[in-house]
C-alpha cells in the first residue's frame, strides 16, 4: 500500500517492492524497432508485461507496462484518450514521437480520461502502473491470480510476459490453456519462487462463428495459492451464510402461497410459479434473501431456495458448468466456469427460475449431462459435492408442423398450419408473446412470422394454446391465403420446400474451421406437408432421403399419397453438440445437403 510513496521510500534509503522487475520502455521500443517485425495491422502491442507480487498475508502488488505501437488513424482514435484504471497508480504514461520524443499529457482536473499528447500514425503510447490488492475475501487462506492472456483477436502482440513472484513455501497451482508457453521456474535472493512465462510474435486470432469458449484455446495463464474448488466452494458458503436471515413476514408469505399443499412438490411448484409471476430477475446473487424477496426484484435461484425453507422443503443451490462454458477440466478454481445458479430438489429435480414461461422441472438443453457443484447446504463445509445433472431425453425440446395445402390452378393457395412447441421453443414464443397486446396480435403475427413463412401470406385465422400453462405444449393454429405459392414452370406448377430449416446459414458458413464448433440448441423437428390440387393428389418422383453426419446428426425425407393428399413427410435431428476441425467438414456437407433436400420443388400436374 506504500507504492504510492516509493519516490520518498527511495529517498530515505528504501526500496520499491518491483526494483529490479520494471522495464525501460524506449529500450523496450528500440529492441521492437531493431528486430525489424512488422505488423499488417492497424495497432500492435509491442510490450504487454505483468508482474505480480505476492506476500505472505496473501496480499499482492501488480505492476502492468504495455506499450502500443500505432499504425493507422484507427489507432490514433483509439489511444487518443487514456482511462487509467481505478484501482491503480500511474507510474508513467506518456506518447513516444517516431524520433524519440517523449511527450507526457497534462491531467485536467475533472475529466475521466487523458488525452494524449500530439498523437500521430507511427508514434508509440506507454504506460506503466501498480494495482495493490488486499488478501482476497471469498478464498480462506487463499489467492487466486488474473488470467494472463498471451493472443487475441483483435491485434498482434509482439512481446508478452508474465512473472509471478511468491514467497518460500507458497505451492502454486498452474492452469494453462491453449498453447500457452511452458513455466520457467528460478529462486529469488531471498528463496522466493519466481514463475516466467513469455512469448513472442504473437498474431491476431481468427475468430469463428459459433466456437467454444475463446479461454478453451487462447493460449493463457493463470495461478493460484490453495485456490481449488473446495476453497473456493467454502468460501462462497461463507459468504452466502448470512443471507438467508428468517423473516416473519417472508415466513408468512410463503406459508400462503403454498396454501393446502401437503407435498413437498406441490409446495414447490405453487412457490416457483409465484415466483415468475411475481420477482424480476437479476444477477445479484449475494443479495440478502429476504430483502430480494420484498422487493420483488433479485436473483430467482436465491429466493427460490429461500422460499423453499421457509415451508420446510429441503432443497440446495447448484453452480451448474453451461455446455458452451470453457470445458478444460482444472483443479484450480475460477469465477467462469460454473456459471449457471440453479435449485435442486431431492435428487433429481431441477429448478431453473430464470424466465417466466419455463415449466417446473425443465432445465436449458445447454446444462443436461452438465457437471456441477453443490453449493449448498451441505454436510461438511470442505466439502466440493460435484454432481452431473440427468442427461438429454430428446424429449425435452420438440417442434412439430403439419401443414394442409390446397393449391389452386392459378398457383395460390389456402394453408393451414398446427405447429406445435416444446420446451426451449414454446419458451421462447412465450417470452416473445407476452408484450404483445392482442388488438395489434394477430398483425404483428402477419408480418412478422406468416410472411416470412409464406412469402406474401394474408393471415386469415388465428389461434394460440398453451400460451398460458407452462406445462402444456404452445400450439400455433393459422390459416392463411397465399397468392403465389406455386409457381409456372413450363406446362405445369412447381412447389417449393415449405419451412426449411437452413442449416448452412446457421452452422455451415465456411469451408474449414480451426476452433471447436457448438452446435445449439438442439433441433428436433418434423414436418410434415399435404398437398391437394384441384385434380387431387399430385404425382411425384421423390425418391426418398436418408442423411446422417456426425454426433448422431440425422434426416429423413420420404412422400406418399394419402387420399386425395400427397404428403411429404421431413424429421430431422440435431443434438446439442461439439464439432471438432476434423470433423466440420463432413458436417457442413450434410447441412449442406439437409438444405439441398428441403429445397426440391414439387411439380404439380
Amino acid at each position: 500500500a506504500m507504492a504510492r510513496l516509493r519516490r520518498i521510500r527511495t529517498a530515505l534509503g528504501g526500496e520499491f517492492e518491483f526494483e529490479g522487475w520494471r522495464k525501460n520502455g524506449p529500450e523496450m521500443i528500440e529492441a521492437f524497432e531493431a528486430s525489424e517485425r512488422s505488423y499488417d495491422e492497424p495497432q500492435v502491442l509491442v510490450w504487454d508485461y505483468m508482474v505480480v507480487r505476492v506476500f505472505e498475508d496473501g496480499s499482492s502488488l501488480q505492476l502492468i507496462h504495455q506499450i502500443y505501437k500505432l499504425q493507422s488513424e484507427e489507432a490514433v482514435d483509439a489511444q487518443g484518450e487514456y482511462a487509467p484504471p481505478e484501482d491503480g497508480y500511474m507510474l508513467g504514461l506518456r506518447t513516444i514521437k517516431a524520433d524519440g520524443t517523449r511527450l507526457e499529457p497534462d491531467l485536467i482536473p475533472g475529466k475521466e480520461t487523458i488525452s494524449m499528447p500530439n498523437l500521430a500514425v507511427g508514434d508509440y503510447v506507454e504506460a506503466e502502473y501498480v494495482r495493490v490488492l488486499g488478501p482476497p475475501d471469498g478464498l480462506p487462506n487463499g489467492l487466486l491470480g488474473d488470467r494472463f492472456f498471451f493472443a487475441s483477436f483483435e491485434l498482434p502482440f509482439d512481446r508478452s510476459e508474465l512473472v509471478v513472484i511468491l514467497p518460500e513455501g507458497m505451492d502454486p497451482l498452474i492452469d494453462p490453456r491453449g498453447d500457452a508457453p511452458e513455466v520457467q521456474r528460478s529462486t529469488g535472493e531471498e528463496g522466493e519462487v519466481v514463475l516466467r512465462w513469455a512469448i513472442e510474435q504473437s498474431t491476431p486470432l481468427v475468430q469463428e462463428p459459433a466456437s467454444v469458449a475463446a479461454r478453451e484455446f487462447i493460449p493463457s495463464v493463470n495461478w493460484g495459492v490453495n485456490a481449488d474448488w473446495s476453497g473456493f466452494l467454502e468460501g462462497l458458503r461463507d459468504v452466502l451464510a448470512d443471507r438467508e436471515m428468517v423473516d416473519p413476514a417472508a415466513r408468512a408469505l410463503a406459508r400462503e402461497i403454498v396454501g393446502e399443499a401437503t407435498s413437498d412438490e406441490e409446495k414447490a411448484r405453487a412457490l416457483y410459479y409465484w415466483l415468475l409471476e411475481n420477482v424480476e430477475n437479476n444477477n445479484d446473487v449475494f443479495g440478502q434473501a429476504a430483502v430480494m424477496l420484498a422487493g420483488r426484484t433479485g436473483n430467482r435461484a436465491r429466493v427460490l431456495h429461500y422460499l423453499l425453507g421457509l415451508v420446510d422443503v429441503d432443497s440446495q443451490l447448484v453452480l451448474a458448468r453451461g455446455f458452451g462454458s470453457d470445458q478444460t477440466e482444472s483443479a484450480l478454481a475460477d469465477e467462469e466456469t460454473y456459471t449457471n445458479l440453479i435449485v435442486r430438489l431431492g435428487e433429481d429435480t431441477y429448478l431453473q427460475p430464470t424466465a417466466r414461461g419455463i415449466p417446473f422441472g425443465y432445465v436449458s438443453p445447454a446444462l443436461h449431462g452438465q457437471d456441477a457443484l453443490v453449493l449448498g447446504p451441505v454436510a461438511d463445509a470442505r466439502d466440493a459435492t460435484e454432481i452431473r445433472l440427468p442427461p438429454a431425453t430428446g424429449e425435452e425440446d420438440h417442434h412439430r408442423v403439419e401443414v394442409t395445402a390446397d393449391v389452386a390452378p392459378d398457383g395460390s393457395a389456402q394453408v393451414e398450419v398446427v405447429e406445435t412447441f416444446q420446451g426451449t421453443g414454446a419458451i421462447q414464443w412465450r417470452n416473445d408473446l407476452e408484450g404483445i397486446p392482442e388488438a395489434v396480435l394477430e398483425q404483428r403475427f402477419e408480418e412478422a412470422y406468416v410472411a416470412r413463412m409464406l412469402n406474401g401470406a394474408s393471415l386469415e385465422s388465428l389461434r394460440i394454446t398453451g400460451r398460458e400453462n407452462p406445462e402444456e405444449p404452445l400450439v400455433l393454429r393459422y390459416a392463411a391465403r397465399v397468392p403465389a405459392l406455386a409457381r409456372e414452370q413450363g406446362d405445369a406448377r412447381v412447389l417449393p420446400g415449405l419451412f426449411p430449416s437452413v442449416l448452412g446459414p446457421r452452422f455451415a458458413r465456411t469451408d474449414t474451421r480451426r476452433t471447436t464448433q457448438v452446435v445449439g440448441p438442439p433441433l428436433n423437428q418434423d414436418v410434415v406437408l399435404r398437398v391437394t390440387t384441384p385434380n387431387g393428389a399430385p404425382a411425384t418422383a421423390m425418391q426418398p432421403v436418408e442423411l446422417e453426419g456426425p454426433g448422431d446428426v440425422r434426416f429423413a425425407m420420404s412422400a406418399e399419397r394419402e387420399g386425395e393428399h400427397l404428403v411429404i413427410s421431413r424429421s430431422l435431428r440435431v443434438p446439442l453438440m461439439r464439432v471438432s476441425p476434423a470433423q466440420y467438414p463432413r458436417f457442413a456437407s450434410w447441412c449442406r445437403a439437409v438444405d439441398e433436400a428441403e429445397a426440391r420443388e414439387i411439380t404439380l400436374r
